[in-house]
């Protein structure tokens, strides 16, 4: 997770924010506790001399991390589909190759529409 932000397009970071929320959620998600020292400050409840429940925690975390992970991959492969079709489009004159223009046209708007289809429309418009 800690070198996850570098591999996050910018332009996407929005697009990620549930997957993001999620994985701090898993972070904060063990019950908070009085402290027995200061009794109005609060710690994460849990326990690293307790095995089992340190292994749930980082299970938990991994789990988290690996759909944060997950989900910037396959962002950043629509990402990367989408480049590739504009580049073609680019390549294509569009006078003499029109029904191969509007292949390729259509394939990069497939693309465009996954994406909103998916995410809500204030989110991918950096994108």
């Amino acid at each position: 997770y800690n070198s996850i932000e570098g591999r996050i397009i910018p332009s996407q970071r929005s697009m990620l924010l549930d997957a993001l929320i999620s994985f701090e959620d898993t972070i904060h998600s063990q019950t908070t506790v009085k402290s027995h020292n200061h009794p109005n400050s609060t710690r994460i409840g849990i326990s690293w001399r307790n095995k089992k429940e340190c292994e749930r925690f980082v299970e938990n975390l991994q789990r988290a991390a690996g759909r944060l992970k997950d989900k910037n991959q396959h962002l950043r492969m629509m990402h990367s589909r989408l480049i590739t079709h504009t580049i073609e489009l680019m390549d294509c004159d569009l006078l003499t190759m029109k029904s191969s223009w509007l292949k390729k046209f259509n394939d990069a708007k497939q693309i465009i529409d996954e994406a909103f289809s998916s995410h809500a429309m204030e989110r991918t418009s950096d994108w």
